[in-house]
């Protein structure tokens, strides 16, 4: 059933008052919303998602001051509030104790909250006098419907808002951890990925010089290699030959060639590694949220891109190849290595079909430069502009 008008309001208000299930707009996507104080119509949500019960569910509310009943406000937490809501940015903030059922948060000591940029859902939450949780109104896998007729769900009525005009999901920025950590980027991001060589730094670069703000993953773990005393604590006790003492950074050398031509010991400081190189991440993204806005545009560098978990941050992927024998030139004149150590480090990557298989796009370096980045202004305007 589709209400539309201030019929269809007053409607849907009663639903949600009655414990009703009603999928509503925001600017980004249009979203399951039920009571978030009655327990029996929340568990409704997780029932017709299929949702885990230990997934909380984000809350909307009216205003900072709305949040504010629910959750323990930070000062920085507050200014963004006052900043960008109404709007696509939700924060997971400490839940009031006793403030919402149990099922709503997954049992968890915390909450996102949420208000909305959309006047119709903003009338809404004042006319039900309630905050409501809210999901995407689809099934896990399927488009997040941006329409009143592309909601699929079961529900008890969709009050139609006309066609959202984000069309993405919005920003999650976490605050209970001692550095804000971004887990879903709500803006254009694009995570780039490739083998050594293939010109992933070419192209990140050349979407810097376009607008997008840029991450290195590989920048980060060199960084956390001088400075993380908890992940250089790990590493020490894995792999105590690359360390001259406890207290000091390990030989980048000595740690090369502990893995290198072993995947077991490979596998072993990925293990170790990847956590914090995609907490690090996390938090140079919560840096730039606060720092610069919700609308810019976002590159992130890694080579292991989805292995670590950082394609989950990101809303298009993209990998980079070239031919083999451009590569090994590459690695040779950039990093002095012999040719055969070069290959050597090419044959322990991914081949190139492991990012054909996983990317949404894919740019071929078999060119000159100047072609290279018409490729990637390509990739820009369609994805990042």
């Amino acid at each position: 059933m589709i209400l539309r008008g201030a019929d269809g309001l007053s409607t849907a208000a009663a639903l949600l008052r009655n414990g009703g299930l009603v999928a509503v707009p925001t600017e980004t996507v249009y979203g399951l919303c039920a009571g978030a104080t009655d327990p029996a119509a929340v568990s409704r949500v997780f029932a017709v998602k299929g949702r885990a019960a230990d997934k909380p569910l984000p809350v909307l509310v009216s205003s900072p001051e709305d949040a504010e009943r629910f959750s323990v406000l930070t000062p920085a937490a507050r200014t963004l509030m006052n900043a960008y809501w109404p709007g696509p940015l939700t924060l997971i903030l400490p839940l009031k104790p006793g403030a919402l059922p149990a099922v709503v948060t997954g049992g968890k000591l915390s909450v996102g909250l949420r208000c909305p940029n959309h006047p119709l859902t903003l009338e809404l939450l004042n006319a039900v006098g309630k905050p409501l949780v809210l999901t995407s109104a689809n099934l896990s896998g399927q488009p997040e419907p941006v329409s009143a007729e592309e909601v699929a769900l079961p529900t008890d009525g969709v009050l139609d808002g006309g066609v959202c005009a984000v069309g993405r999901p919005s920003h999650v920025l976490d605050f209970t951890v001692n550095s804000p950590e971004c887990l879903r980027y709500g803006a254009a991001a694009v995570g780039l990925t490739g083998g050594s060589g293939a010109g992933k730094s070419s192209v990140l670069n050349r979407l810097r010089e376009r607008g997008a703000a840029a991450l290195n993953a590989d920048a980060v773990y060199h960084r956390l290699l001088e400075t993380d005393a908890e992940m250089l604590r790990e590493l020490y006790e894995r792999f105590p030959g690359a360390f001259d003492s406890p207290e000091s950074p390990p030989d980048r050398a000595k740690l090369r060639s502990a893995v290198f031509g072993d995947p077991s010991a490979l596998d072993a400081l990925n293990r170790i590694t990847h956590p914090y190189v995609l907490r690090a991440i996390r938090r140079g993204l919560g840096d730039l949220i606060i720092r610069e806005g919700l609308n810019v545009p976002v590159a992130v560098e890694a080579i292991a891109l989805f292995e670590s978990g950082l394609s989950k941050l990101c809303g298009v992927t993209l990998g980079v190849t070239a031919p083999l024998g451009d590569r090994i030139d590459r690695i040779v004149t950039r990093d002095g290595l012999p040719r055969e150590d070069a290959e050597e480090r090419i044959r322990n990557q991914q081949p190139d079909s492991f990012y054909r298989l996983r990317c949404d796009e894919m740019i071929n370096n078999n060119g000159t430069e100047a072609e290279l980045f018409e490729k990637t202004d390509a990739f820009w305007e369609k994805y990042l502009s």
